[in-house]
């Protein structure tokens, strides 16, 4: 059997490795530089198989000037962890040592391609690698530490590999809408450092990949103190139907990711029936969500079953974490006026309450607010004002004469299930101006009046435009 036989590599593919930079000794050891090299046949040899050039050098180097054994080196750790899911796309790597090792030896490869920046340690125990770029989204990542020499000199015990799969894409339109509600909490926290933030829906933005494995938006999550829901149990695709399984457990997920997180839950149910009515309200408090059972779409009753609010008590409610129950009401359309609207609101023992900022085109006064944040059984409730972020309404104060899409040229087509309501490109300044920043901005109104907090809607309009574009 020819000499070589035995080396049969992977045919054609680079590696950096180290080629002998000396043949003479330094302390019974062979010094090494970096060169690039290539698996191929071995020119000038008639055998069958094919053979790597460089270990062909490096075993006549051996042989010639001998390679005494010395110090080993290994890896002890590495991160991302061997495995990990749902790497952020800014992670950065590092690789620890057992022993001080020497930056000038290490042979590393990361596939795919990235360039990295190397950063050692004082004590050389561990190289920090950041990457030039964002990674790839969805991608799996390899890296393997072929050589490393201690510094002191010998070799690596042996080679280390580690794979991790960095997170999907999270795409701009995603973390537009987040920064558009940090900037809603920042501004109003300036006038009422208590202020509550409430998002509905959208709650894939809790995450960077929008998994309930992903990791967390940490800035976002730390902007709200709640994540509203529709639909989770009754009325995803009907009213007073079940949701489907598979998007259901999809919400559940995403809402543990929002308590575990600190953030309070807040389900609103479509249903109507009793049976069902009762079955919302035991399962999401089973999952230690507080919940409302709507009984119209159009949000504009107050439920008459069960006939008081689940978990009615006489305590003050001044932290959204302290509420039990909450009423979601936004048209007051069905009550005869606005004395008899505002009575009906009095008279309820709900711990929160969900409202339009308007009755009939005129906000709701401080002192009308302040009639309503006592409970009718005793006790102090919260005042919340809904707030739509992602759409444009037609029928609000703010709604101009000549607007259509295009003009604004951030406003996009009209919603084909809401009549009167407006796409809009949320990022741009001067909507963000319309809901806030001035005396006749929306959010200063609601802040202006009393609220407690905002129920903001139509945060899910990312989804739109990673549809469409723009």
């Amino acid at each position: 059997m020819p000499l070589f036989r035995f080396l049969q590599p992977r045919p054609q593919i680079p590696r950096v490795r180290a080629l002998p930079r000396s043949l003479s000794r330094r302390g019974g050891r062979v010094l090494y530089s970096i060169a690039m090299a290539y698996w191929g046949p071995l020119e000038g040899f008639e055998m069958p198989g094919r053979v790597n050039v460089l270990a062909v050098a490096l075993i006549l180097a051996a042989l010639l000037v001998g390679c005494p054994p010395g110090d080993t080196i290994r890896v002890v750790a590495a991160t991302p962890q061997n495995g990990a899911m749902d790497v952020s796309l800014e992670a950065v790597l590092s690789i620890a040592f057992d022993v001080a090792a020497d930056p000038d030896s290490m042979d590393l490869e990361i596939e795919p391609e990235t360039n990295l920046s190397a950063s050692w340690s004082a004590d050389r125990l561990r190289v920090t690698l950041t990457p030039t770029g964002p990674l790839l989204p969805s991608t799996v990542y390899t890296v393997t530490v072929w050589d490393v020499e201690p510094a002191g000199g010998g070799s690596i015990e042996k080679e280390y590999t580690f794979s991790f799969t960095t997170a999907a894409a999270d795409s701009v339109y995603r973390r537009r809408m987040r920064n558009f509600v940090q900037a809603i909490a920042a501004y109003a926290r300036q006038t009422d450092p208590a202020f509550i933030v409430i998002p509905q829906n959208g709650e894939a933005l809790l995450t960077v990949n929008g998994t309930s494995g992903g990791a967390l938006s940490a800035d976002y999550i730390a902007a709200i103190d709640g994540q509203g829901r529709e639909d989770l149990f009754y009325g995803y695709g009907q009213d007073n139907r079940p949701t489907p399984a598979a998007a259901r457990d999809a919400m559940l997920g995403m809402l543990f990711v929002a308590e575990e997180a600190g953030v309070e839950a807040l389900v609103t149910d479509y249903c109507s029936s009793h049976t069902r009515v009762d079955d919302s309200y035991a399962r999401n408090e089973a999952q230690g969500f507080i919940s409302f059972a709507a009984p119209e779409r159009d949000l504009n009753v107050i439920p008459t079953y069960p006939s008081t609010p689940r978990n009615v008590s006489a305590l003050d409610v001044t932290r959204l974490d302290q509420a039990r129950n909450f009423l979601y009401l936004l048209d007051p359309g069905t009550f005869a006026n606005r004395a008899a609207y505002l009575t009906a609101l009095a008279s309820t023992d709900y711990d929160l309450m969900i409202l339009d900022l308007f009755y009939d085109d005129t906000a709701l006064a401080t002192a009308e607010l302040d009639a309503l944040r006592t409970k009718a059984a005793g006790g102090t409730r919260l005042l919340i004002a809904y707030m739509s972020i992602g759409e444009a309404e037609d029928y609000r104060y703010y709604w101009q004469a000549g607007w259509t899409p295009g003009t604004p040229a951030w406003i996009e087509p009209e919603n084909p299930d809401w009549e009167g309501n407006y796409k809009v490109r949320y990022w741009d300044p001067d909507w963000q101006a319309v809901i806030f920043g001035h005396p006749d901005a929306y959010l200063d109104r609601i802040i202006d009046a009393g609220f407690d907090g905002v129920y903001l809607d139509i945060i899910d309009a990312y989804e739109y435009f990673e549809q469409v574009g723009t």
